[in-house]
């Protein structure tokens, strides 16, 4: 059975000062889309009218939104008694909506219907006659590409989201024994369509809340011409990379917002699809089996407190 999601669309985060965190997400390379006194929403190159919402608020993550594979699965969830009741967004692209709760009280949206919007130009590549030869720009965020969890109900929420999503498993990370597992990767289930290696990672934690939200950017160049911006800027917190994940393949580098929510910038090789294999792995306490440089304990034990929705 396919997933009744498509991919990810957009992760919904609070903060305490607006302009801040607008200044860091254009700085992270996203683009304003709309602003009004309690909500910020940034966009990517891509056609989604929004793939960032940031609400007024105590820092941390309210809710990560997924597509529905058609408005049907929304009225399915609300059978199923999932969620309450289907509602219109009113945010930019409109649409309508349902949303669960995960085990760890993350609020998940499940949307349909969001109008598109216009991709952004793409950047020339093409030196000029009096072009720099060396960009000097923010990066280019293209989408989400996915959320990660930590949480210390574990294996109850990998259920969950396997359960409700019909997610299919990747790869599996455990200390010591298979049984005492880490973490764990899945992937969306579209049959022969590619995917990519992960749209959630689970991981265990003392304290639930979001890891980090991953941003893919239009091509790998995007993450060095990024990493040198956000460098330059001088005030934001660099937490890992430049570095490549043996998992998935993908070239990352993370950043912290200026109220503790983890960004990466992300770019992959790897695709699978419905038959692709499982692996387990056998890995330290701080996941150091990556390429390049080793993962830190301020970089694995974050967390980025989870927040209750207001409008509810």
């Amino acid at each position: 059975m396919t997933s009744p999601i498509s991919g990810i669309a957009y992760a919904r985060l609070s903060a305490p000062d607006l302009d801040v965190m607008q200044e860091f997400l254009e700085d992270f390379g996203m683009v304003r889309a709309h602003r009004d006194a309690k909500r910020l929403y940034m966009r990517g190159t891509g056609d989604s009218p929004f793939i960032h919402v940031t609400e007024l608020g105590e820092p941390g993550t309210i809710a990560y939104a997924y597509d529905a594979a058609d408005e049907s699965v929304l009225h399915d969830f609300v059978a199923a008694g999932a969620a309450k009741a289907v509602e219109s967004i009113d945010e930019p692209g409109g649409g309508k909506r349902v949303v669960l709760t995960d085990p760890n009280g993350l609020s998940i949206e499940i949307v349909s219907g969001r109008e598109r919007v216009a991709p952004l130009p793409a950047r020339v590549e093409v030196r000029g006659s009096s072009s720099p030869s060396i960009r000097l720009a923010p990066s280019r965020v293209r989408r989400m590409s996915h959320g990660v969890i930590a949480t210390p109900k574990l294996n109850e929420t990998i259920d969950w989201f396997k359960k409700t999503f019909g997610l299919i498993h990747t790869d599996e990370l455990y200390l010591g024994t298979p049984e005492n597992r880490l973490g764990m990767f899945s992937r969306l289930d579209q049959g022969e369509k590619l995917v990519d290696h992960h749209i959630v990672f689970i991981v265990r934690n003392e304290k639930p809340g979001g890891h980090h939200t991953s941003w893919e950017v239009d091509h790998v160049d995007e993450i060095f011409v990024g990493h040198d911006h956000l460098k330059r800027r001088g005030k934001y917190e660099h937490i890992r990379g430049i570095g490549r994940h043996a998992l998935g393949c993908q070239i990352f580098d993370y950043w912290m917002s200026p109220f503790e929510q983890m960004h990466e910038h992300w770019s992959t090789s790897e695709q699978m699809n419905a038959h692709s294999g499982f692996n387990q792995h056998r890995v330290d306490a701080n996941m150091g089996h990556d390429h390049g440089e080793k993962p830190t304990p301020r970089f694995s034990k974050h967390a980025s407190a989870f927040i209750a929705r207001t409008d509810r």
